[in-house]
């Protein structure tokens, strides 16, 4: 892309509510795609991450409409598919590609959700503690004048009275771990030397971001937390560019809702803090565990915006459909939705199915299709499903307490 293009795409990518994940890409720091209407000019761009995340940025026009419609049914959902990727999601600007989107794929129907976005006012450095910039200043990042969405939002706070310093105390004191746990920097100890437990866990988000662990080792950085040799829970640094980053947290189940991912945020966080790097973070608005984790931080909400998602495995997605089907209601809708799924799995192949590829998610999925038949009067329905969820390995005593819950006889 000739060097004029790149600062138009780049323009239009930072016009989007959330803009660090294709920013990297578009600047060369993360593998990915990118798409434009123009060699010269470009007034529509798309960055494609190329197992998940697409980001649409510029004008419609029936043209580009159609071409787009080919890239997402015969290039990107396929390739998605076919490296084995889980589901993708579109994020828009501007809003009327919202209207326009759910017409353009026809694999199957896109779901609509929401994602927020946090950063922190001061992407300061320790050296500068003591001294408090304006809301949304972030340095020569925005010295080209294109529009950033942190600015819009913050126009209506009051001035941030915050500094690096008091900052760096709260993360401090948050970074604390558990008792009988310690906090460790991701180092190549840690990802190389087989030493510890769940260290492919941490290895497999690592290679979603970057060509190789050294790549990351030399421009990212990260926290875990490590009870014995068992790598608990861990945050990294993520989608870089030169004065920002994105951050992700994962915790092993096990080990949830125990303090783990607060420790290990705290202390990226702080590196962050020190280095002068602004983070941001960003997840589904119905993810409460990110929400308040974010909160607790004391990371602000800069954006909500609409998103569309989609799930590569066709069995999965029609799973998804029935949920959200369920969560807003809909326990008709839902239920035709999950009897697609369970029809379609009869003859799937269900080794790439993160929701029905075993006999434990099958066992939940089943149980879950039941409530939804007993809430709408489609008891026999419903004690099918329970039957065959104990089919699956389900606890008879679990689904001896399923049925007297829904009000159905086995």
């Amino acid at each position: 892309m000739l060097g004029s293009a790149r600062y138009r795409a780049r323009h239009l990518v930072k016009m989007l509510p959330s803009f660090q994940y294709p920013l990297s890409i578009l600047e060369g720091h993360v593998t990915g795609r990118v798409f434009a209407d123009r060699e010269d000019e470009p007034t529509l761009v798309l960055v494609w991450e190329t197992l998940g995340n697409v980001f649409l940025a510029g004008t419609p026009s029936p043209d580009a409409n159609l071409n787009l419609s080919l890239l997402f049914n015969d290039t990107i959902i396929p390739a998605g598919a076919n490296r084995k990727g889980v589901m993708f999601d579109v994020s828009f600007w501007p809003a009327e590609w919202q209207s326009l989107l759910p017409g353009m794929i026809s694999l199957r129907p896109l779901i609509p959700d929401r994602r927020l976005l946090y950063t922190m006012d001061l992407p300061l450095s320790a050296g500068n503690a003591g001294v408090s910039l304006p809301t949304g200043v972030d340095g020569a990042d925005d010295a080209d004048g294109t529009h950033n969405a942190d600015n819009a939002d913050d126009a209506g706070r009051p001035p941030n009275t915050n500094t690096a310093g008091t900052m760096l105390e709260t993360l401090e004191a948050l970074a604390r771990p558990p008792v009988a746990c310690t906090l460790r920097e991701v180092d190549a100890d840690l990802l190389l030397t087989g030493a510890y437990r769940n260290a492919e866990y941490l290895r497999a988000e690592i290679d979603k971001q970057w060509p190789k662990p050294e790549d990351f080792l030399e421009k990212g950085s990260g926290y875990c937390v490590l009870q014995g040799d068992a790598i608990t829970s861990w945050c990294l640094t993520e989608y870089p560019t030169d004065s920002a980053c994105s951050i992700g947290v994962e915790t092993v189940w096990q080990y949830q809702r125990k303090g783990h991912a607060t420790a290990a945020s705290a202390a990226c966080l702080r590196k962050c803090v020190e280095r002068g790097i602004k983070p941001y973070w960003d997840c589904y608005a119905s993810n409460d565990g990110s929400r308040f984790l974010a909160e607790k931080l004391g990371l602000i909400q800069v954006a909500d915006y609409p998103v569309y998602f989609l799930w590569y495995d066709k069995v999965d997605h029609l799973l998804v459909m029935a949920r959200v089907a369920s969560l807003e209601g809909r326990h008709e809708e839902a239920v035709i939705h999950y009897e697609e799924a369970f029809s379609l799995a009869a003859e799937a192949d269900l080794s790439l199915s993160v929701l029905f590829g075993n006999p434990e998610s099958r066992a939940f999925q089943f149980a879950a299709a039941a409530r939804r038949c007993a809430s709408g009067a489609r008891l026999d329905l419903a004690a099918t499903y329970l039957a065959r969820a104990g089919d699956e390995g389900m606890d008879a005593g679990k689904v001896s307490a399923i049925a007297r819950e829904i009000g159905v006889s086995m």
